[in-house]
Order: structure tokens, then sequence, then C-alpha cells
């Protein structure tokens, strides 16, 4: 990122930084018939939930995450100064939107379960934006993570 952006000072200390962005980019993992899908982030799914933790108590944070499948996202956004969903983007692109060189512009393209409750309790058939509203997650400013759902700005 310093490459894309001289004024990014990349820091090898968590005590050095000023601020943090934290790309987690799940493994999915594999559908199989006998175990329920797992969204759940965590060692499966390569992601160090402690480890975002950490960071984002000790300075403030952008997390940004690949967005291939509906996460469980609480754990880890909660404390995150910042939350955007990604689909594959190059790390250029999001510098420049977190710049504000462009104004981001997406939508999910499905609901994010507000817990593993609510999936385990969800109609397997029934997709989630027309679950029950207590099946979609909400961040702390009362932000639904629904289908559609994305927040922009003018450039």
């Amino acid at each position: 990122m310093k490459q894309y952006d001289p004024a990014i000072q990349v820091v090898g200390n968590l005590d050095e930084a000023t601020h943090a962005l934290i790309y987690a980019i799940p493994n999915t993992v594999p559908d199989r018939p006998d175990i329920p899908l797992s969204v759940a982030l965590g060692a499966e799914t390569g992601i160090n939930v402690e480890r975002i933790k950490e960071i984002e108590e000790a300075v403030p944070t952008i997390l940004t995450v690949n967005m291939t499948s509906p996460w469980l996202i609480g754990e880890i956004e909660e404390n995150a100064a910042a939350t955007l969903a990604v689909f594959g983007v190059k790390a250029e692109a999001l510098v420049d939107v977190i710049r504000g060189k462009f104004a981001p512009t997406g939508k999910l393209p499905f609901t994010i379960p507000a817990d593993q409750e609510a999936i385990n309790n969800n109609n397997g058939d029934v997709p989630g934006y027309d679950e029950d509203p207590s099946y979609v997650y909400r961040d702390k400013n009362g932000n639904a993570y629904g289908f559609d759902f994305g927040l922009t700005y003018e450039k």
C-alpha cells in the first residue's frame, strides 16, 4: 500500500500504529451434507478473530471483509471504526475508496445473519431478506446488514 500511496506508513509493531486496515479474506468451508454449512469466522476459515479484536481495541481500524459468503461478522465488526464489504477488490481500489478518490457504491447481494442462532432458526427455503427482522445483523449504529444494504457518500 505504501507503494501506491506514499503517505501511508506501514509499521511492523502495533504499538507504533496510529490506525489499522484489516483485509479479512475468509476461506470458504466446504459444504458437506452431514454437517451444517458454516459461515462463522475463525480458524476453519483462516481468520484470527482474537488478533483482529486486539488490533481494533488498540487503534481505530477499518475492517474490510471479502464477502464470498454471508459471514458472521459480529464478533469482529463491533469494535471497527468502519466496515467495508468487498468482493475480491484489489488493494489499490480499496485505498482509493478509503482516501475518498472514489465513492463506494456497492450493495449487499445477500443478508448477513445476526448470529449462529439466527442461522439455526431460519427457514432453509426462505432467503435472508424474507426472514424475521431478528435474522439480520445490526451494527452498533443500528444499520441492518440486509440484502441491498450499502452506505455511500458524494465524492
